[in-house]
């Protein structure tokens, strides 16, 4: 892979909250081969840092900082040392999140709190600290939040993880009208169920038939996810505030 600083995202400045993770790492790589320079932000430092690595050997810009969105302290010192590196903060993409799977009548609060801490709660703190980044800089920017086709139905064995990305689905509409006085875009997208969460989580029965009850024939990957994100974030994104965006293969159609 070859330096590209006339990519649609040269010059951008993003962090990528996640950026460890399956989804996260694939946003960070395809938004640095862009040219943006990005800050790869995870809880688990030692993934970020291999993350950015990696991006370090193709040829572009990337840094690593610890993240955890649940300590208002964390962002805090995360947001310090990103906007630090990167002399701004134009674009902030949001992929934590945590699931685990129980009956409703065995969902203990200490479940619920968990779930509801990193993927709504964490969400916002994040959110609003990086956008009163963009607010004093006065120059606008782009939010994005990586959620799931959970927000939009039932899922067995998920309330509480669904009820956190359902949130997740109003929040956004609310920080987009509260934040377009300063030209500041908030969206969402909404991967179905993914690639990587398949194989690594599924029996080879469900591995088999779930794929056909997605209109495109196969799960999301990250490389998907990111093709929507980078526009988003983009100049070609920029009528687009307060959207729910679901990158599923058609699966939310039901037609099957």
């Amino acid at each position: 892979m070859t330096e590209d600083r006339t990519g649609r995202l040269a010059g951008q400045r993003v962090i990528v909250a996640g950026g460890g993770g399956s989804v996260g790492s694939a946003l960070s790589a395809a938004l640095a081969a862009q040219g943006a320079r990005v800050v790869v932000a995870d809880v688990a430092l030692e993934y970020a840092r291999d993350v950015a690595k990696q991006i370090a050997a193709d040829g572009f810009e990337a840094r690593p900082v610890h993240l955890d969105v649940t300590r208002a302290d964390s962002i805090k010192a995360a947001l310090a040392e990103s906007v630090e590196w990167l002399g701004g903060l134009d674009s902030l993409i949001n992929s934590t999140g945590v699931s685990a799977s129980a009956p409703m009548l065995e969902v203990t609060e200490e479940h619920w709190d968990r779930i509801h801490d990193v993927n709504l709660k964490g969400a916002f703190m994040l959110a609003q600290a990086g956008a009163r980044v963009m607010a004093e800089q006065g120059t606008g920017g782009s939010i994005v939040t990586i959620t799931s086709t959970n927000a939009e139905r039932g899922v067995l064995n998920h309330v509480p993880y669904g009820a956190s990305k359902g949130g997740l689905r109003q929040m956004v509409m609310g920080m987009a009208a509260d934040l377009a006085p300063y030209d500041i875009r908030v969206n969402n997208v909404g991967p179905g169920m993914m690639a990587t969460t398949m194989r690594n989580n599924a029996s080879t029965e469900v591995r088999t038939k779930v794929p056909r009850k997605v209109l495109r024939g196969r799960l999301p990957t990250g490389e998907d996810v990111a093709k929507v994100v980078s526009f988003l974030i983009s100049d070609e994104g920029e009528y687009i505030t307060g959207a729910n965006l679901y990158v599923d293969g058609g699966a939310l159609t039901g037609l099957f």
